[in-house]
């Protein structure tokens, strides 16, 4: 049996801030079509999308009918899991969410458990909490499908916490193969007994920082348990990327850190986390910090 594994694709209209492209949405598209025409032409029994499917609940409708058709058209399962960002104000609510529609229509398996005859699927959306022991069918091929920071061997910033150790997870698990969202960084991680976490990263490069990223999508063969990286068409950086002032927002990003690492969040994070951020940025005096949360939260409710 052969499983299309994908990564995070934050689905969306509008183009992110630093992209400079003027037809993004459709590159979006014609990269999540390529994963779709991959799957056929592989003869993949299903793809696993870990969440964050789509960028926002505020996605509009013509792009989730978009993107229903194109699904009908290939006739493709496709099995997900929700992240954050598929989800109204975080909360565990999903009906009233675009994944929740794509899911009422039948185009997406939202996850939680699958048994079939050859494999077994158990799907965590984020913020759920894993459990201590998993009590696994060793005569199947058992998979893991998460939206939960995992990150390989190195932190994405100096004073991340909040994460899981990839191996720490394959060792304690059990399960055959984890496909987990979360973190955009592409990695793969095997243990000595031949169990494998794969972690695609996002679909697309929405960030200057990723100018060295290159979108992927795997072919996972429970047969013989081997898999293959295709690396997804795309063009150069400088040609969708406003790399102007790399360096600047670099510096201004390490600022913004140091000023969530330093929030209070037991004060903070209330029930109106933008109303409430707004107000601990008051109490700063960094300019710039200032104009990049106001521009994200911006974009965010937008």
């Amino acid at each position: 049996m052969k499983i299309l594994i994908t990564g995070d694709w934050h689905l969306r209209l509008r183009r992110p801030l630093r992209r400079i492209d003027e037809d993004y949405y459709l590159v979006q598209r014609e990269k999540v079509e390529q994963i779709l025409k991959t799957a056929l032409a592989e003869g993949a029994s299903f793809i696993l999308q870990p969440g964050d499917f789509f960028d926002s609940i505020n996605t509009p409708y013509q792009v989730i009918v978009d993107y229903i058709d194109l699904f009908k058209k290939y006739k493709v399962t496709i099995y997900v899991v929700y992240g954050q960002h598929d989800l109204r104000y975080h909360s565990a609510n999903v009906a009233n969410t675009p994944l929740g529609v794509m899911k009422a229509v039948g185009v997406v398996n939202a996850v939680g458990l699958v048994i079939d005859t050859m494999f077994s699927i158990h799907g965590y959306s984020w913020n759920q909490p894993l459990l201590e022991k998993f009590e696994l069918d060793e005569s199947k091929f058992n998979i893991l499908l998460l939206h939960k920071m995992i990150i390989d061997n190195e932190k994405l910033w100096t004073s991340q916490q909040d994460f899981t150790l990839a191996m720490h997870l394959l060792r304690r698990s059990g399960f055959d193969l984890i496909v987990s969202g979360d973190n955009h960084k592409s990695f793969v991680v095997e243990s000595r007994d031949g169990k494998v976490l794969i972690n695609c990263g996002s679909l697309m490069r929405s960030a200057v920082d990723q100018t060295d990223h290159k979108p992927v999508l795997y072919i996972f063969d429970t047969s013989n348990r081997t898999y293959k990286k295709i690396e997804l068409k795309i063009k150069p950086a400088k040609n969708v990327l406003d790399l102007e002032g790399f360096e600047e927002e670099k510096e201004r990003n390490l600022e913004l850190e140091t000023f969530i690492d330093g929030l209070d969040t037991e004060k903070d994070l209330g029930l109106n986390f933008s109303d409430n951020l707004m107000k601990a940025l008051q109490e700063i005096s960094d300019s710039d910090v200032v104009k990049m949360v106001e521009g994200i939260l911006d974009e965010a409710e937008g």
